[in-house]
């Protein structure tokens, strides 16, 4: 029997506390502008199930395997994947609003930005996601 205490340090333990851990977020349309290829704030808007943004840390991996989980979520979604950026834990630490990054798996290289507002707060939601997006790369296409 798990208590809670167990529970909240497992919780701990999942979340990512190096600045300079580097993640990728798979673009779709409506993800970013075609005009310039800056990543848009509905990049980051969290899914409405669990409230959390599903995000990929690329480190040792091969380029081809960070595409591949790219592809993997394309075909979850039923959508054609148009790109990724990258960034780095400190982009969701900088925020500065509670957001933070958690390890999810599997796979082992998945992790989801938590923490953000409650879905309702739309400007809220839309501000922070904003504040992401700004210092996020130029949107990357697909090999």
């Amino acid at each position: 029997m798990t208590s809670e205490f167990d529970a909240l340090h497992v919780a701990a333990v999942a979340k990512i506390t190096d600045p300079t851990e580097p993640f990728v977020r798979f673009l779709f349309d409506g993800h970013y502008r075609k005009s310039d290829m800056t990543v848009k704030w509905q990049a980051f808007k969290p899914a409405p199930d669990d409230n959390r943004t599903s995000i990929y840390s690329p480190r040792g991996l091969a380029e081809a395997v960070v595409w591949a989980y790219g592809a993997d979520v394309a075909t979850q979604r039923g959508q054609q994947l148009k790109g990724r950026t990258d960034f780095s834990n400190l982009s969701i630490i900088e925020v500065n609003s509670g957001l933070f990054a958690e390890w999810d798996p599997p796979p082992q290289e998945h992790a989801c930005i938590g923490g953000w507002p409650e879905p309702d707060d739309v400007p809220e939601v839309m501000a922070l996601a904003r504040d992401l997006a700004e210092q996020c790369s130029k949107v990357v296409p697909p090999p």
